[in-house]
């Protein structure tokens, strides 16, 4: 009888780069939260210029990963194809005001 044992790992990120013309893109794909956030960090960091971060596949980031983000609009960086939820974090509304009860 033979017994097979596979691990199997999560990735929680990631990072395709391709050119759009003379524009540099990044895919973000998964959860940004940790150690990916230097992932992201470190992939960004060579890129000259403006370039198009794509979050249309990101699904979750902490609040570090959205002060990334919000660093990375900042500097001119193209935010593009953020779902309506990770749009309404990296933009700091909440959608509630601040209320006193």
């Amino acid at each position: 009888m033979w017994h097979v044992v596979c691990a199997v790992t999560a990735v929680a990120i990631r990072i395709d780069t391709e050119s759009d013309g003379p524009v540099a893109v990044l895919h973000v794909a998964g959860r940004l939260a940790g150690p990916e956030i230097t992932q992201l960090t470190d992939a960004c960091a060579p890129m000259e210029g403006n370039f198009v971060l794509d979050l249309s596949k990101l699904t979750f980031a902490d609040d570090a990963g959205v002060e990334v983000i919000r660093a990375l609009r900042e500097k001119g960086t193209d935010i593009r194809g953020a779902s309506s939820f990770i749009e309404l974090l990296i933009s700091g509304e909440s959608g509630h005001k601040n209320e006193e009860f």
